[in-house]
């Protein structure tokens, strides 16, 4: 695995950062944490509802933060999965 974040994302992640919308924040926030347990995106700096990540790009290094919108658990959770697999379908195809 790579421990950097695929070129395609590029554009989904800059468009989500700068766009809120509540539900596209949900998604953001599941897409990190998703790249952080892969190892694609740096956590800098964690505090209780916050972190700030570094994304690592092969022509630079780009940090933004993200906060945890408010959710419940069973929610983070699910979207967490839902992202993930949606990933993985998208490396199978």
């Amino acid at each position: 695995m790579t421990n950097q974040l695929p070129p395609q994302f590029y554009d989904l992640v800059n468009e989500l950062a700068v766009q809120y919308d509540p539900s596209r924040a949900m998604w953001l926030y599941a897409l990190v944490q998703v790249l952080i347990e892969d190892g694609k995106v740096q956590v800098v700096k964690e505090s209780e509802h916050e972190q700030v990540v570094r994304v690592i790009l092969p022509e630079d290094d780009r940090q933004f933060s993200i906060v945890r919108p408010g959710m419940s658990a069973s929610l983070e959770t699910l979207l967490i999965k839902t992202m993930r697999e949606m990933l993985q379908d998208n490396q199978a195809d």
